[in-house]
């Protein structure tokens, strides 16, 4: 971290679980290991759904998405071709040099990839700028501002109490009625906003092929070392 002449006032070197190797500088800085908030009373990274050891290298909760899909009581066969997913304390598929687990939900990284490649060539290739203002439309549904029960239809979940089927027809409602933005701003001559619009449309498609949100499962709060947070499961993709 530098200051505004630009001078080292904090640095840090992490062992590839997040403990701390070296850490230089005065400066107040709580944003740690993969940007995280590092807990002063209990050491604990703060990652948002659950708290990472770093010395130990695990959470120190499991992760609530387990084989069995709590909706239809399935097993989700995909967790099972890799035994790492099975382990519901290992951060990042116990491969820290590869994956980030950034926040509980798809990351960030993955919803651009999937649109990238989506739209990047073959019939349906869109120019840069398009596939850019679609990324930002998606990053715009995964923002705080919609990360609550009542916009549970914008990541494929359902509020408590609310049916899988009730949820998904939220959701084609919230499709539908952003594909509809991107047709008026398209006739506008907005081609910037349009494609934002269907960037946003996207989200909850791209959402609901994550194990955590698959078969619209139902947005909670789960009490973790004594705070209430929003359940928008941690998994690594």
């Amino acid at each position: 971290m530098s200051d505004a002449t630009g001078k080292i006032v904090w640095k840090a070197d992490y062992k590839p679980f997040g403990e701390e190797k070296a850490v230089t500088g005065t400066f107040e800085n709580n944003k740690r290991f993969v940007g995280k908030e590092k807990d002063v009373e209990t050491g604990l990274n703060y990652f948002g759904a659950r708290y990472l050891k770093d010395k130990i290298g695990r959470f120190t909760s499991v992760d609530p998405v387990g084989t069995g899909n709590p909706v239809t009581s399935k097993t989700n066969g995909k967790m099972l071709l890799n035994p790492q997913k099975i382990n519901r304390y290992s951060y990042a598929l116990n491969n820290p040099y590869r994956y980030v687990d950034p926040d509980g939900k798809w990351p960030e990284q993955v919803h651009n990839t999937i649109i990238s490649r989506a739209f990047g060539e073959g019939k349906y290739k869109l120019s840069p700028s398009a596939i850019s203002a679609m990324q930002r439309g998606s990053i715009k549904a995964d923002s705080m501002k919609y990360q609550n029960a009542t916009h549970n239809y914008m990541h494929a979940m359902r509020m408590s109490g609310q049916s899988a089927e009730a949820a998904a027809g939220q959701t084609v409602n919230y499709i539908m009625g952003k594909v509809g933005e991107y047709k008026t701003s398209m006739a506008a001559g907005n081609t910037d906003k349009a494609y934002e619009a269907l960037g946003m449309a996207m989200h909850p498609l791209m959402d609901n092929t994550s194990p955590s949100h698959e078969g619209f499962q139902e947005w909670s709060l789960i009490p973790l070392i004594n705070a209430g947070i929003h359940n928008c499961i941690f998994w690594l993709k």
